[in-house]
């Protein structure tokens, strides 16, 4: 099956709604779908990042790891790119990549997010997985 995800309209938020194979790859949508919820990216190259995290459950490590991307973003107009999970399991995440400013110059930034929420966000565990994330906007 096939990973990837979509976007929709939800109120006075937007829902990312992400599927795929394994949780490294549920994982990516889900970043991919931020990113994307925040408007036409283009990044120049950037420096090593290596983000730790550790929660209870899955749905909290990836909250969590959502909202520090979007923190890096806010606070550096920065993005996360070339990720590799070292680690990926049910509450831990390893990730290696780079943190590359945004060229804005050929970006667009279409939506402000406001807050990666906990409402609603549950993985659901099959053949593939799938995962709808909130996106306080």
């Amino acid at each position: 099956m096939n990973a990837g995800f979509e976007i929709r309209e939800h109120t006075a938020d937007i829902i990312v709604r992400a599927w795929a194979p394994s949780l490294a790859e549920l994982f990516e949508q889900c970043t991919r779908g931020l990113y994307a919820v925040i408007g036409e990216l283009v990044w120049l190259p950037g420096e090593p990042i290596t983000l730790k995290l550790a929660a209870d459950t899955t749905e909290e490590l990836l909250r969590d790891y959502l909202a520090e991307l979007l923190f890096i973003f806010e606070t550096g107009h920065e993005v996360v790119d070339a990720r590799t999970y070292v680690q990926l399991t049910d509450t831990t995440l390893e990730l290696v990549g780079h943190r590359c400013p945004i060229d804005p110059a050929r970006s667009r930034l279409d939506r402000e997010v406001k807050a990666v929420t906990y409402h609603g966000m549950t993985i659901q565990r099959g053949p593939t997985l799938s995962v709808e994330c909130i996106l306080d906007i």
